[in-house]
């Protein structure tokens, strides 16, 4: 009964990656063509700046703008190949306890219902219920 809900959750995560990555690549492209704009706008005002004041101050504000739009740019196009790759993680739930001797944190796979526990490292017993973590472990990565 397990692996067939499993792999019916896999592909309903899977197709809502797949829209949501959609709908980025989508935001990004219209931002990306209006930066795009704004820069050939921004050349065209430097140019005209420059035949009236020089290379002074407006043309060196225009310049600058221009290069933080291309910087955002180059941005986004990494983040967008960063996007079309994602990562999936298998989730592992841990008990952590803490020894205040050693200052160590000791990390368990799996629940602890004792009191009473043992610290690998220095061998004091440490009192108290664990605390759960849970950490994402890679198992996959889809590529194009």
């Amino acid at each position: 009964m397990k692996c067939v809900v499993m792999p019916f959750l896999m592909e309903v995560c899977m197709d809502f990656i797949e829209k949501q990555i959609k709908i980025l690549n989508r935001k990004i492209t219209i931002r990306i063509t209006m930066l795009e704009k704004s820069i050939e706008d921004l050349k065209i005002r430097q140019r005209e700046d420059e035949f009236v004041y020089g290379v002074g101050g407006a043309y060196r504000r225009k310049e600058n703008a221009i290069i933080k739009r291309e910087k955002e740019i180059n941005e986004l196009c990494e983040f967008v190949k960063q996007i079309k790759k994602p990562v999936i993680a298998n989730e592992i739930i841990f008990s952590s306890l803490y020894c205040k001797e050693c200052h160590n944190e000791i990390l368990t796979e799996g629940r602890m219902k004792e009191d009473w526990h043992e610290c690998p490292v220095c061998r004091k017993m440490i009192y108290g219920r664990a605390n759960k973590k849970a950490v994402g472990i890679v198992s996959e990565r889809y590529l194009e």
